[in-house]
């Protein structure tokens, strides 16, 4: 039982080795006289290309350094490579934010699909913004906005303060989520975004 766990473990490790084999090339060759230095030609022109959210994640680093108070922000990057079906699980993926999942503000019996309402550090008095400006829903208590109402396909990113200023405006005794649309300029070239079920 040793010995199959030893050679499962073996397997395993040589399988992470392997993508970074494939990185790896020899810079240079040996000629056919021995020489150092001169290369071969190369027999296939393919092009490894590979793709992540490196900045994504550092735009997101960005403006949690930049920011005065406690902050925590998604990009447009990290909402769209997430398999959440609104804006609202998106958010729950922030650390010390939850949703609610009822039915209704004051129908704990019935559940829904997707999240309705946003809660902060276990708070649910949370500010929502449009790009910085005041937004609300009138059926959802006030001074919150269905997040489920807002395409993801829209955003250019999300931020939670999860703490109030001075400077900030009254309402968000939880935190405030401030959501920002795409601007028409942060893209070059052609840019589409869609959702399909």
């Amino acid at each position: 039982m040793l010995r199959n766990g030893v050679s499962v473990t073996a397997l395993c490790v040589m399988g992470l080795a392997l993508p970074a084999a494939a990185q790896t090339a020899p810079s240079a060759t040996a000629g056919v006289d021995g020489s150092p230095g001169q290369t071969a030609p190369a027999s296939n022109d393919k092009e490894i290309v590979v793709t992540g959210i490196r900045a994504s994640l550092a735009n997101a680093q960005n403006i949690k350094k930049n920011s005065d108070t406690v902050v925590d922000a998604i990009t447009a990057q990290d909402i769209g490579a997430l398999p959440d079906r609104s804006v609202t699980e998106a958010l729950q993926r922030v650390p010390g934010v939850s949703i609610s999942r009822f039915a209704g503000a004051n129908d704990p019996d019935h559940f829904s699909v997707e999240g309705s309402g946003v809660v902060i550090r276990g708070l649910n008095f949370v500010r929502s913004e449009f790009n910085g400006r005041d937004a609300f829903s009138a059926g959802v208590g006030g001074q919150s906005l269905n997040f489920a109402d807002v395409p993801a396909e829209l955003l250019g990113s999300v931020e939670v303060y999860k703490n109030v200023t001075a400077a900030s405006i009254e309402g968000g005794l939880a935190g405030t989520v401030n959501l920002n649309t795409r601007k028409p300029f942060d893209n070059k070239g052609f840019h589409l975004g869609f959702d399909a079920e």
